[in-house]
């Protein structure tokens, strides 16, 4: 059976132990999991062991890329899960995802309600373009619009609308046909339905080409 035939506490943050078995180099260990397992030299290794050690090894590695991205903003668990399958570390991604939010750090209802106010305030994103960008970040249909139904008023919508009209006129009381179409385009893509352009758009007189 293998044995530890030594450790090595680096000298760096965040002092990993490296660890050498049958006196090789075999893993670099968080120092937690060395203290964790109560490790130490002349420790006999066996299978299950060595298999124990390398998952808590990975799990941390990948738990690690989870907090990092959390700590830049707030994540989906569908942008979490895609970020750790990227990695190859899509095996930890349950685990991983089940420890953050036991913990409350990863919220999807949390996250889509920052991310619709943002999209609202600072883009002027209507329903539809943010329920299609929370949908391909994973967040389920459910939370989805639980939240866009809290977040939208049709009042709100229609100041919104006219706003995004006016700075697209220019002070022009009339628009071409061709004008018309280019901002309607545009409201669609902004995340508006056909119906709530419709009475804005409709108010300006049409210009000859």
């Amino acid at each position: 059976m293998s044995v530890i035939t030594k450790l090595h506490t680096l000298p760096k943050p965040p002092y990993n132990v490296e660890l050498f078995v049958d006196g090789m180099l075999w893993e670099t260990v968080p120092i937690e999991i060395v203290t964790e397992l109560k490790l130490h030299q002349d420790m006999p290794l066996p299978d299950a062991l060595r298999n124990e050690i390398k998952y808590r090894v990975r799990f941390t590695e990948a738990r690690g890329i989870a907090m990092r991205m959390l700590a830049q903003r707030e994540r989906s668990e569908g942008e979490i899960r895609q970020k750790l399958h990227a990695r190859q570390l899509g095996e930890f991604a349950d685990a991983v995802i089940q420890n953050l939010q036991a913990k409350d750090y990863l919220n999807d209802e949390r996250f889509a309600r920052l991310f619709t106010r943002d999209k609202i305030n600072l883009k002027r994103w209507g329903p539809q373009r943010i329920r299609k960008e929370l949908y391909l970040k994973g967040v389920e249909k459910a939370i989805i619009e639980r939240v866009l139904e809290t977040a939208f008023d049709q009042t709100q919508i229609q100041e919104t609308i006219t706003a995004l009209v006016e700075k697209k006129l220019r002070g022009k009381s009339t628009i071409t046909d061709k004008e018309r179409q280019r901002i309607w385009n545009y409201l669609l893509r902004q995340g508006y339905a056909s119906s709530q352009i419709v009475p804005v758009l409709g108010k300006i007189g049409r210009a000859e080409e």
